[in-house]
């Protein structure tokens, strides 16, 4: 699980996420915010995120988005993510249902839990192809 709340990846999550995917496993990772692989706004990597995008700032009490966008480190794991074995993304934040789907990677995105939205996934071993 990632926290990401800030729309901002730290250099320790950067280094984690290498050092998991040297391990050579399938991975399943959560976190709040959906990340960009598409550059959506609003999303962990997009690159039209930054304050020109921020309209909420005041109303949600805090600084406003740097005018530079995101650091290094979140458009690099962003591409780590993508270029990975992690098989599936859990996140949230949107507050609507999406599935994406970017080469072998899976996000999947549930509306809030506080009104009662859940989503089941069942995690198989896949069969080896002799």
């Amino acid at each position: 699980m990632f926290d990401n709340s800030t729309y901002q990846m730290t250099s320790d999550q950067l280094d984690f996420i290498r050092e998991q995917k040297a391990l050579e496993l399938p991975m399943v990772i959560g976190a709040h915010i959906p990340f960009d692989v598409a550059d959506q706004p609003g999303t962990i990597g997009s690159r039209k995120w930054g304050a020109v995008t921020d309209n909420s700032f005041e109303i949600e009490r805090r600084e406003r988005w740097p005018v530079e966008g995101h650091n290094q480190e979140t458009y690099d794991f962003v591409k780590d993510l993508i270029d990975s074995n992690i098989s599936i993304v859990l996140c949230g934040h949107i507050h609507t249902s999406k599935t994406k789907s970017y080469g072998g990677l899976l996000q999947f995105v549930t509306p809030m839990a506080s009104y009662g939205h859940y989503r089941i996934i069942d995690i198989v071993p896949v069969k080896e192809i002799n």
